[in-house]
Formats: structure tokens, sequence, C-alpha cells
């Protein structure tokens, strides 16, 4: 952005919620998703988040909690966890690179809490001996 229109602004650099003060949030702003739905989509915001600071990150940025309070919504007006990710998750993660993209392993991370995929190594947490 131009430099005059950015010194208009004033920028607030803010920590990121812990999952738990996340799922309260979601809690808090919809109250009719049950306590779990919220549980998972904060796991799901917090799992991308220590994504991006780890080694060798296979993502580029993260779920905020606006996406997460947006997907809660979703989950509030019927949407399912899936359809909702589709609609506001999907859309802010690239699809270059087929089934090496950062969309493909967030459908991943979205199936796994969905319970579509077994419970094999998907974030490649094991480490190789």
């Amino acid at each position: 952005m131009d430099r005059a229109l950015v010194d208009r602004f004033i920028i607030v650099e803010m920590d990121t919620l812990q999952k738990e003060q996340e799922a309260k949030l979601l809690l808090q702003l919809h109250p009719d998703i049950n306590p779990d739905e919220a549980d998972t989509i904060a796991e799901i915001a917090s799992m991308t988040r220590a994504e991006m600071v780890s080694e060798a990150p296979k993502l580029s940025s993260a779920i905020s909690t606006r996406l997460s309070v947006e997907l809660a919504g979703l989950l509030s007006d019927g949407f399912t966890l899936e359809e909702g990710a589709e609609v506001a998750i999907y859309p802010f993660f690239d699809a270059d690179g087929g089934v090496d993209s950062e969309r493909t392993y967030m459908k991943q991370v979205v199936q796994k809490y969905c319970g579509k995929v077994e419970d094999e190594d998907i974030f490649n947490t094991e480490e190789e001996e």
C-alpha cells in the first residue's frame, strides 16, 4: 500500500489465542454449536499455526481467529465441518502443486477431524529412525 495511506492506520500486533481460548470465544459468539465442534475448529487453527513455525512448514499461512469464527458461524447455520471448510478455509490455501499443495494438505487435516482418514501420520510427527 501507499505509505501515505498506511500512515493513516494504527498497527496493532496481537498474540494469537491459545486453543482453549479460541474454543471458548467460538462458543461465546456461536452458542448453538456444540463444544466438540468449537474444540475441533480451535484445534485445526492451532495446528496450522504450529505448522507455520515448524522446521519444514507445509503451510505458508495459518487459519486466523477471524476464519475460525466464520467457520463456526457456518456450522451454526447447519453446515458440516467439511462443507464449512470448503467455503471458509480451503480458498485461503494455494492449490498449486496438486497432491502436494497446501490446499490438499488442509483437506487431509479436515478429513482427519471428520474421521475419514485413518490414524495415519499425515502430519509426519513420528520421527524416522
